[in-house]
């Protein structure tokens, strides 16, 4: 009788795919827990195999994405690395194979597997729990006193490390998400928030702080901050808003801060802004994912207050607003067109 380690090499390499995908899935659930992502990590230390078979499973999510691109491009196709090759060469993890669902449109078989797959940033947020020390789930909210005379709140799907070599001041880096940060220390020195290549020194006064993929909004609430990025900088008062990313240090811009520190008593502000921000912003406070269908609909404008506990029922309005039909789909997915 062979032994456990003589079994067919293939079959353990499936049973490794298998377990590989379903901690793919717990992660892009966005509710991960704490005790869950120490799991994880043990169950993907065991051995170089688990590890490839992760990092295999990883990679049919971004070509899943890829291929929703595409089709959202108007072109529906494999992705580029994946034609031409043979069943073999593809091996177990063939989006090809899971786009070819039996029954159903074209477009609820891709929603639905967006759904399950291509929710790279909810993958992000189960593995922040393993690189932030402040963090909050879809729709949560939290708080925190992260140094002496310093509060932060934090948002929905937010990430938040402290830095730890920047002195006795302190300081926090938000990895992702939305956070406020209040700080009142006369006479100290000024706290520290760092966001993508920029850093926002606040004293005594309150920022609101967003950082969405490449780009950080900062704003200022009350008392004054100082904006640094890439060489410039600016100093913001109440009311004053600046944006930076790839393209550099915005201008400073005058705002409407009861629309930006909404979300801290749990609502969604929105004065005539187009559909697919306001989806875009709902998005961001359910799972799942509320997809637009249509260019007109998209620029359709929105004037409205929704809450953030009852995202589902922004969505109802949003429907009988603008007339839109509304279709749901398996894994939380929404169709609007």
């Amino acid at each position: 009788m062979p032994f456990m380690s003589d079994l067919n090499e293939s079959a353990v390499s499936d049973a490794l795919a298998l377990e590989a995908l379903t901690w793919l899935n717990r992660l892009l659930s966005g509710a991960v827990t704490e005790d869950e992502a120490g799991r994880f990590q043990v169950w993907r230390g065991q051995s170089s195999a688990h590890q490839a078979a992760f990092a295999e499973a990883v990679s049919l999510q971004r070509s899943v994405r890829s291929a929703v691109r595409a089709r959202d491009a108007g072109a529906l196709r494999p992705p580029p690395a994946a034609r031409g090759r043979s069943r073999a060469t593809r091996g177990r993890f063939d989006p090809g194979r899971r786009a070819m669902l039996v029954g159903g449109s074209a477009a609820a078989a891709t929603a639905a597997g967006y759904a399950v797959y291509v929710r790279s940033d909810l993958l992000t947020d189960g593995l922040g729990l393993m690189t932030s020390d402040y963090r909050t789930a879809v729709g949560g909210r939290g708080a925190a006193s992260p140094a002496q005379g310093v509060a932060l709140e934090l948002n929905t799907r937010t990430r938040v490390s402290l830095l730890k070599a920047v002195g006795a001041a302190g300081g926090i880096e938000v990895q992702a998400g939305e956070a406020m940060v209040s700080a009142d220390r006369p006479g100290e020195a000024p706290f520290l928030v760092r966001a993508a290549q920029g850093r926002i020194l606040v004293g005594q006064g309150q920022v609101n702080v967003r950082h969405d993929g490449q780009e950080v909004c900062v704003t200022c609430l009350g008392g004054g901050a100082e904006v640094q990025h890439r060489g410039r900088s600016t100093r913001l008062t109440p009311g004053g808003q600046v944006r930076y990313g790839p393209d550099g240090l915005g201008a400073t811009e005058a705002v409407d801060t009861l629309v930006t520190s909404a979300w801290r008593k749990g609502l969604l502000i929105f004065r005539d802004t187009p559909l697919q921000s306001v989806v875009d912003e709902l998005n961001r406070y359910r799972p799942g994912k509320i997809l637009l269908v249509g260019e007109a609909l998209a620029r359709r404008p929105v004037y409205g207050v929704f809450r953030t506990s009852q995202i589902q029922a922004a969505i109802e309005q949003i429907r009988d607003l603008t007339g839109a039909r509304l279709v749901d789909l398996p894994g939380g997915v929404v169709l609007l067109r």
